[in-house]
C-alpha cells in the first residue's frame, strides 16, 4: 500500500517521508529517520521553544517550480512515556495504546503546542537523527545528504523502469541543492535537546556553533 501511495505521489512530484518537521527561528527543519530515533521528542521540544510543529512522524515533500516544500500528514502525535515525562508538567489524561510493541499516548498536537499540519512550507534544513552517547550536530556535504535521503526512501517505491529511476535521482539532487544537511547525534539525556533548541532558535549557542561549522569546512 505504501509503495502504491508513493507511486501516485511521485507522479505529482511529491514523496512521502518518514520524518518530522518543525518551523523555528524563521526556518523549517526536517528530521528524517526510522521509528524510534527520537523524531517526536525532538520536534515537540523545538515546538516548546517557540516553534510550530508541522508533523512528528510523516511528511510529504513537494517539488515546486522554484522551491521544495514540506507539509505534515497528521494532526496527531504519539508520545512514549519518557517523552511525556520530559515535555509535560503532568501526565496526559489519555490511555496509552500499543503501537508496534511500544505503549504510547495518541493526542492532538494542538493540545501540546502550536501545530500547523497540511500546509506547505519551504524546506530549509534536513537532519538525520540517531541515538548515541552525546549531543552532536555535524554539517554534511550535499552529496552525503542526498545519499542519506535516497537510503531512507529506497524501499518506498519499486521503480517501473530506468526513466522513473532517473526522475527520482533528479528529484533528490534538486532538493539537495536547496537545503542544508546535518547529522544529529542524540544523547540518552533528553535535557541535551535544550542545546539544539538554542542553536536552531538563534540563541546564544547559535553563533558559536556557526563559527565551529565554518572552521570545519562546512560547504
Amino acid at each position: 500500500m505504501i509503495r502504491i501511495a508513493n507511486a501516485v505521489l511521485f507522479h505529482f512530484r511529491r514523496v512521502l517521508l518518514h520524518a518530522g518537521a518543525v518551523q523555528l527561528g524563521g526556518r523549517v527543519h526536517l528530521f528524517v529517520g526510522d521509528r524510534g530515533v527520537g523524531k517526536t521528542t525532538v520536534t515537540l521540544r523545538l515546538a516548546a521553544a517557540g516553534g510550530t510543529l508541522l508533523c512528528d512522524d510523516h511528511v510529504v515533500i513537494q517539488r515546486g517550480r522554484r522551491h521544495f516544500t514540506v507539509s505534515g500528514c497528521s494532526a496527531q502525535v504519539r508520545l512514549a512515556a519518557d517523552t511525556e515525562r520530559f515535555l509535560c508538567a503532568r501526565p496526559l489524561r489519555v490511555a496509552a495504546q500499543d503501537f508496534a510493541g511500544v505503549l504510547k499516548k495518541d493526542v492532538d498536537a494542538g493540545a501540546l503546542c502550536a501545530s500547523r499540519p497540511f500546509r506547505d512550507y519551504r524546506v530549509d534544513a534536513v537532519y538525520f537523527p540517531r541515538l548515541g552517547t552525546r549531543f552532536q550536530l555535524r554539517p554534511m556535504l550535499r552529496h552525503e545528504g542526498m545519499a542519506a535521503l535516497l537510503r531512507q526512501w529506497r524501499s518506498a517505491l519499486r521503480f517501473r523502469d530506468a526513466v522513473q529511476f532517473e526522475r527520482c535521482l533528479d528529484f533528490f539532487a534538486a532538493c539537495a541543492a536547496q537545503v542544508d544537511f546535518f547529522e544529529l547525534e542524540l544523547s540518552p539525556r533528553l535535557a541535551d535537546l535544550d542545546q539544539l533548541a538554542d542553536v536552531l532558535g538563534g540563541g546564544a549557542a547559535a553563533s558559536r556553533w556557526r563559527g565551529q561549522s565554518r572552521h570545519r569546512g562546512r560547504p
